[in-house]
């Protein structure tokens, strides 16, 4: 099933009718916020097809739009070489009609009887799909919460769905017809034995005898069987107490091992720490004297820097002191640059009023010159007016003579005026100059009346200036002699030649004791700290050796003996210490040593008694094959497998001469029958056999839990594949008794739950999972099933870290290029960004919209 075509309208966030083409679409992210209605494009189609909303179920009224009356979802699809149209709507208030349409050459036309009813389409649409609602939204379309119920959820629903995406069902039609094939055989066969025994009565005497033969050398047969089975299980309990005697051999052989080792080791340990202590010993006496000798420097240092503070007083009273040098010092800079401030906005305040002075100069000249271009214009005017007039009137007697009447009074003219085009032109030319002369001049008169007026706030702001700098002098020379007044009292009524060189001195002597306290007290507390060290490194020595002496002791070596004693009776065994001959430590080294070799040689004393044990036991073997009556062969070296055998062929020898003696028996019964009739009924029973065991074997108890369990280990196997590139090699999958498991290769290959794994392993193994359903189905189905060409994912992007993410964008750009339209529904831009194409879906107050981005630039409406 491959969607063409999507068209909705009042569909939950979808208020105005959206299409969207899905027939140019390859692999293609559907992209937006949250909340903006990506899943609920999905949610259109599976209600388009099946009338089901997983949030709401067949409740679809509820996903009506906010104030809209009804919805309408309209899904063009394929299968195979054939495209369909469904078409579902629901009122806000009412019943949901529906209706299934194939596309007949250009138009669609209803595909059926009642395909135009709901429960019509329900059932043509899971027909043509080949799935039910369950199947598909585990196969084509993986909502939010239902994406990794296949890998997880329950055994039951896990065989229910592949039954419907592998058609399994087709056994269950089977089994029907073999039952009713073999009910019909067995009917046949009944009404023929009974005509047989109503019309054919009598017996064969030399059939009968021949038969009554066969079965009493069948009994016999089974009686020799059954003897020698009683045998080779005599030989058996003595195989398998020969095995108990083994195993009892190899258990004690390993703990005599162990103790052995664990002997020679603590005694190896115990024998370390003795000779650590005298050298720790020593290590401690020394640490010791070299404590008492940095505590006695500390005190003298201490007593030092006490003297010197005494004297000249502590680190902040000279820092104190420093401070008010250092403000000595700045009012005396501070006065300094004072008095320049004054000298030098004294001579700006002069430059100022001389500015000023040529400033208003400057604008009386200014003035003068406005007033000559004003004059100039009003003569310029008046001239251009009457050279205006006289052009008017040259312009109104223009092609009239001498005599003519004039246009204005009706008088013959005396004269006739000429046009004087060149006066005009002149006077336009002087006016124009005039006038621009004037704007200059007045442009001028403007700009100097500004530099008078900056000039003049100049002035003002060089004046205020002197005065503030002269104040700041005065405030500054207050300061100054403050400081001096300080620095007087503070160094006993004289003021120093270079007050601040003395206290550095002071200082200085001060740091340097304060450095040798400091330095004898870092000298004691490392001795200190070496002492404690040293004292707890005997310490612990002692107390080392005190714990492998009494793991020693403590060593369960008689038990084991004991043990070792009952396999082996005849073994002679080494004797451990007595506590009175151990109570030394450096004896206890000795004899543990001692009993660690002896017990080495106990192991291969043990050994050697296993190989004989083996090779009596083998012999057993050979002494059960030799009881087996002449002619019965078995190919196993195994007593159990042996018996086991011996027993199954005694078993069926005996079922063989009860068959061979009711045989017999029934022969009375049915002599007198023709041959073929006795064929037919043979026939019969035959057949009814074989539909009856084909019956059987077809339940879903049999076939089909066999074929979901294959199916099963081949979706296991196709979907490791997947999920080691996902998982950069260290997840595959594995299937056992109804349960997937995760084969973990960073962990020793440990197999666990996949329920074990983290939200965004499970997503990467549920996607693995679903693109090998998606793969395997044509190839497990048992009947032609149609390919599924679609897969859309709404779910588990954003719990992936930026590697695994990475990893999953690139499985899924692989997609594009498999024959198969895969939709990846998510709001993580970074894996929007990465596919070819991008379904955005916007929301708004009207509703939400859908627009296609091809690429980077390119975008086109949906």
């Amino acid at each position: 099933m491959r969607p063409v075509a999507l068209r909705v309208k009042g569909f939950t966030a979808f208020r105005d009718e959206q299409v969207i083409d899905f027939s140019d679409l390859d692999l293609f992210a559907l992209w937006g916020p949250t909340g903006s209605g990506k899943s609920s494009i999905l949610d259109a189609i599976t209600y388009a097809l099946f009338g089901y909303v997983e949030r709401v179920g067949r409740e679809a009224s509820q996903l009506v739009s906010q104030g809209q009356p009804r919805m309408a979802v309209t899904l063009d699809f394929s299968v195979g070489s054939e495209t369909y149209r469904v078409t579902r709507s629901t009122p806000r208030s009412g019943a949901t009609t529906a209706r299934l349409e194939v596309l007949r050459g250009t138009e669609f036309a209803t595909f059926g009887e009642h395909a135009d009813q709901v429960k019509g389409v329900n059932a043509a649409i899971k027909e043509v799909l080949g799935l039910d609602y369950e199947a598909f939204t585990r196969s084509v379309i993986l909502p939010q919460g239902k994406f990794a119920e296949f890998l997880t959820g329950e055994a039951k629903n896990r065989r229910r769905i592949l039954t419907e995406l592998l058609g399994l069902e087709l056994f269950k039609r089977m089994a029907q017809r073999a039952n009713e094939i073999g009910r019909d055989a067995r009917v046949n066969a009944e009404a023929k034995e009974q005509f047989l025994e109503r019309d054919y009565a009598g017996i064969d005497e030399a059939a009968v005898a021949r038969a009554q033969s066969d079965a009493q050398e069948a009994a016999g047969a089974a009686k020799t069987l059954a003897s020698a089975e009683k045998k080779v299980g005599a030989l058996r309990e003595r195989w398998e107490d020969e095995g108990r005697t083994i195993a009892s051999l190899d258990e004690c052989a390993t703990e005599v091992e162990d103790v052995a080792a664990q002997l020679a080791d603590r005694a190896s340990a115990l024998h370390e720490t003795l000779a650590a202590v005298a050298p720790l010993e020593d290590d401690l006496a020394r640490a010791s004297e070299a404590a008492t000798a940095a505590e006695t420097a500390l005190s003298t240092a201490r007593q030092l820097l006490e003297d010197r503070t005494e004297k000249d007083g502590d680190v902040e009273q000279l820092a104190a002191l420093g401070q008010v040098v250092i403000q000595w010092t700045k009012a005396g800079t501070a006065v300094a640059l004072a008095q320049e401030s004054v000298l030098r906005e004294s001579l700006r305040e002069k430059a100022a009023q001389d500015e000023l002075t040529s400033a208003t100069e400057l604008l009386g000249k200014a003035r003068g010159e406005l007033e000559k271009a004003s004059k100039e214009l009003a003569e310029r005017e008046a001239q251009h007016e009457r050279a205006h007039d006289a052009d008017k009137v040259g312009a109104l007697v223009h092609g009239l003579a001498v005599g003519d009447p004039c246009p204005v009074c009706e008088r013959p003219l005396e004269r006739v005026p000429s046009i004087a085009d060149d006066a005009l032109d002149a006077a336009k030319k002087t006016l124009s100059s005039a006038r621009a002369a004037k704007e200059s001049a007045a442009r001028a008169v403007h700009s100097a009346e500004k530099d008078v007026a900056v000039a003049t706030q100049a002035v003002a702001t060089a004046r205020d200036t002197v005065e503030r700098c002269t104040s700041e002098s005065a405030a500054r020379m207050t300061d100054l002699d403050e400081h001096a007044v300080e620095l007087a009292r503070a160094f006993g009524g004289s003021m120093p030649e270079d007050p601040g060189a003395l206290i550095t001195e002071r200082l200085e002597a001060l740091k340097k004791l304060t450095a040798d306290v400091e330095a004898a007290d870092k000298a004691h507390r490392a001795t200190q700290a070496e002492l404690t060290h040293k004292t707890k490194a005997l310490d612990a020595a002692k107390a080392r050796c005190a714990e492998v002496t009494a793991a020693l002791r403590a060593m369960a070596i008689r038990p084991v003996l004991q043990r070792v004693a009952q396999a082996a009776p005849k073994l002679k065994l080494p004797v451990p210490w007595s506590d009175d001959a151990a109570s030394d430590s450096a004896v206890l080294v000795k004899l543990a040593t001692k009993l660690a070799d002896d017990l080495a040689g106990l192991t291969e004393k043990l050994s050697a008694i296993r190989k004989r044990a083996e090779e009596d036991r083998s012999k057993l073997v050979d002494q059960a094959m030799a009881t087996l009556p002449g002619g019965i062969e078995m190919d196993v070296d195994d007593m159990k497998l042996l018996a086991i055998a011996l027993g199954e062929l005694s078993r069926r020898t005996s079922e063989e001469a009860a068959v061979a003696g009711k045989a017999a028996a029934d022969l009375k019964e049915r002599l007198a029958a023709a041959e073929s009739m006795r064929a037919e009924v043979s026939a019969h029973r035959q057949e009814h056999q074989v539909y009856k065991a084909l019956g059987l074997e077809l339940k879903d108890d049999r076939i089909v839990e066999f074929l979901q369990e294959e199916a099963l280990q081949v979706l296991a196997l196709a979907a490791s594949a997947r999920l080691r590139d996902l998982s950069s090699g260290r997840y595959e999958l594995s299937f056992d008794r109804g349960e997937f498991f995760v084969v973990d290769a960073w962990n020793g290959d440990e197999r666990r739950s996949v329920s074990t794994l983290s939200g965004g392993e499970t997503f990467l193994a549920s996607l693995a999972l679903a693109l090998a359903l998606s793969e395997q189905i044509q190839l497990l189905a048992v009947s032609e099933r149609n390919k599924l060409e679609s897969l859309f994912l709404d779910e588990g992007f954003g719990t992936l870290d930026a590697e695994s993410l990475e990893v999953v964008v690139n499985a899924i750009e692989q997609l594009g290029g498999e024959d198969r339209l895969v939709g990846v529904i998510t709001h993580v831009p970074e894996l929007a960004d990465r596919l070819p194409v991008r379904l955005e879906v916007t929301k708004s107050p009207r509703g939400s919209v859908v627009s296609k981005t091809v690429g980077e630039l390119s975008r086109v409406s949906a």
